[in-house]
């Protein structure tokens, strides 16, 4: 018995601070016990808050998903707005370029066509001195050509006339004879009237008789003189019209 008394806890007597420390972890206990009744609507209202919480932020998601997709689609306009002004920039450039150019081009064709004027300036000024010539050329020989033969065979005849008759018809016919073959000259023409025994020249002499000779030195030389000629400048107008002498054949022995 001595034993087990000697086993059972001995009281200890509860000083007055004891007492007071017991109260106050009483107190917290029975606050403890105050937060544990009202903590299910405490966690129930932190619940409710965070759902609501939850709720503005996927409303906040939500909406800043649909500004980002307006902000893409405005994004995708000015990209393609921004192509399309690239594009109206290089066909702007490309106009410019050609606008540059317009000037170049323009002064070729300009000194284009100033060389076309005046090569054709050129050419109407050779179509009319061709034409001068031709027209020259025309008068010559269908006009002053026949009036200048009919001149030179009055003045042919005339002076084989005037070795008859007086001596003052004679003057007057020489004189007239004369005056034509000057005015023949000074119209720029040359009288062809070889001589006897100078020699043949085929471009300015016609052969219309031949006289036979027995001296070979005399061969192709002129006998007489018919009718003169005319030559104008490189033309010859009119052959004179000749006798040459030919060598007569020797005889056989």
């Amino acid at each position: 018995m001595t034993q087990n008394s000697s086993l059972s806890p001995t009281p200890v007597p509860c000083v007055p601070q004891d007492q007071q420390d017991i109260s106050t972890i009483a107190k917290i206990v029975e606050n403890l016990a105050d937060v544990l009744i009202d903590a299910p609507s405490l966690v129930g209202k932190c619940e409710q808050q965070a759902a609501e919480h939850r709720d503005q932020v996927l409303q906040s998601l939500e909406g800043l998903d649909a500004i980002t997709a307006r902000i893409h689609g405005q994004l995708d306009t000015i990209s393609q707005q921004l192509v399309r002004l690239e594009s109206a920039t290089n066909a702007l450039a490309d106009e410019t370029a050609k606008t540059a150019a317009i000037p170049c081009m323009l002064r070729q064709s300009h000194e284009t066509l100033a060389f076309d004027l005046q090569q054709v300036r050129l050419l109407a000024e050779c179509l009319v001195e061709k034409q001068a010539t031709l027209t020259e050329d025309f008068i010559d020989r269908h006009i002053t050509d026949h009036l200048f033969k009919e001149f030179l065979n009055i003045a042919f005849a005339l002076g084989r006339y005037a070795t008859n008759g007086n001596d003052d018809l004679r003057s007057n016919i020489q004189a007239t004879s004369e005056g034509i073959e000057s005015f023949l000259v000074q119209s720029g023409l040359r009288v062809i009237h070889p001589h006897q025994g100078e020699a043949f020249d085929p471009r300015e002499h016609q052969p219309i008789k031949v006289i036979p000779t027995s001296d070979p030195l005399q061969q192709g030389a002129i006998a007489e003189t018919f009718t003169p000629g005319l030559r104008r400048r490189t033309r010859v107008i009119q052959q004179a019209r000749v006798a040459v002498y030919k060598a007569a054949a020797a005889s056989p022995r």
